[in-house]
């Protein structure tokens, strides 16, 4: 089950955050969590506070604001991880599938975690990513090269960002990360 957390104070700008998740395999469950606690400039060392949860047990996508694009976004016993439910997106080429949650508050500083299986056949596909809500500025996202089988990890900051990459087959197809 995946969360996101947010610190309970923290001195930089806090800003609302749009998380969007669009990938051509399965999602299973997804979070946002704060952290009890953080130094303005260092990362926490526990998240405990839950922003939002889904790990689609309702067999529905009620708990998020929406799914959109041109392929077919579900929840089925075909997307589970564990439990009963999980959501499947199916793309041919040239498609995509998203699944936005706009959260209610402000989030400094979080973690997002989510499993996802990516069927064979894809080059780069985004994963997720996060905006900030009131400038559409990109906070970060993750990739998924699919010819080289790695993930791309992007995070944004004022100055641009990093890109941070796991390497030719660290994430074969077909597999649970």
């Amino acid at each position: 089950m995946g969360r996101i957390l947010q610190p309970k104070e923290d001195t930089r700008a806090k800003r609302r955050i749009v998380l969007l998740i669009m990938l051509a395999g399965a999602l299973l469950a997804a979070s946002w969590v704060t952290a009890s606690s953080a130094a303005a400039m260092s990362p926490p060392s526990s998240y405990t506070n839950v922003v939002f949860a889904d790990g689609f047990e309702s067999g529905s996508l009620s708990a998020w604001d929406g799914a959109g694009g041109t392929g077919s976004v579900t929840v089925s016993a075909a997307g589970e991880h564990s439990g009963s439910y999980g959501v499947v997106m199916t793309n041919g080429s040239g498609q995509f599938d998203l699944l936005t949650k706009t959260l209610a508050s402000p989030v400094a500083d979080s973690s997002a975690s989510f499993w996802v299986r990516v069927a064979s056949g894809g080059g780069l596909q985004t994963l997720a990513l996060a905006r900030d809500q009131s400038s559409s500025q990109t906070m970060w996202a993750l990739l998924y090269d699919g010819t080289h089988q790695g993930l791309y990890f992007y995070p944004y900051s004022a100055s641009g960002s990093t890109e941070i990459y796991t390497g030719t087959g660290s994430v074969p197809t077909n597999t649970w990360f």
